[in-house]
């Protein structure tokens, strides 16, 4: 017979007997190879905006073992995600086709692929965020950060200072629902500044009341 049964199909077996005054009996029959009922087991996948997702499956028989090699050709598609770089949040991975003919799905699922929001490294994108270390001077000195790209929004907290301290700046990064908010800090620091009194020379009679004491200020002052 030529019965491939690694092949679906019809076959036709021819059987012929002979008996002992040498009568022949043909007869025909048909035999049929099936298909092999499989199960698709979608994964689940998690990449970072900006990874292209690769959509993973693997193959069960109908005795529920897993088989190592299946040449289903599956195609699978993330609704919703149909370029090649998708937003951040969730998507159903469906069964959406297989070219193999010795195989027939009769059972599915629905996966996940799950993009994640890409954290914005503003050191990478040539972003410095410098703080300020001076003598007062009664004025109020700003930080800002510098080499900012297009498209990529800064909120500044407490980046302002005047009076002697120091305070700690941060800047927040935001750019798109794709990019978790990324944050720099800055230290100002203020110190005092040097000033030079002149103590005036006083006097007063014994008894009398210690006369007013007093100063100059030659210079520093504002």
């Amino acid at each position: 017979h030529d019965i491939d049964n690694k092949k679906v199909g019809k076959y036709t077996v021819t059987v012929t007997a002979t008996d002992s005054v040498n009568h022949k009996t043909v007869k025909t029959y048909e035999y049929e190879v099936k298909k092999r009922e499989a199960e698709l087991v979608i994964d689940d996948v998690t990449i970072t905006y900006g990874e292209k997702a690769e959509l993973t499956y693997s193959i069960k028989d109908a005795k529920d073992a897993y088989l190592e090699e299946y040449p289903l050709n599956v195609v699978l598609t993330a609704e919703g995600c149909e370029e090649e770089v998708c937003n951040a949040g969730t998507y159903d991975i469906t069964y959406v086709s297989s070219d193999d003919e010795n195989y027939e799905i009769v059972e599915k699922n629905t996966g996940k692929l799950t993009i994640e929001k890409a954290d914005f490294v503003p050191a990478e994108h040539g972003v410095t965020f410098k703080g300020y270390k001076g003598v007062y001077d009664n004025k109020t000195h700003y930080v800002r950060v510098k080499g900012l790209p297009k498209k990529i929004f800064v909120q500044y907290e407490n980046n302002h200072k005047r009076e002697v301290g120091t305070r700690t700046a941060t800047a927040t990064f935001t750019y798109s629902e794709n990019y978790n908010p990324t944050t720099m800090t800055a230290e100002i620091e203020i110190t005092p500044k040097k000033v030079k009194v002149v103590i005036d020379n006083k006097a007063s009679k014994y008894g009398e009341k210690i006369v007013k004491l007093t100063h100059q200020t030659v210079k520093g002052v504002y």
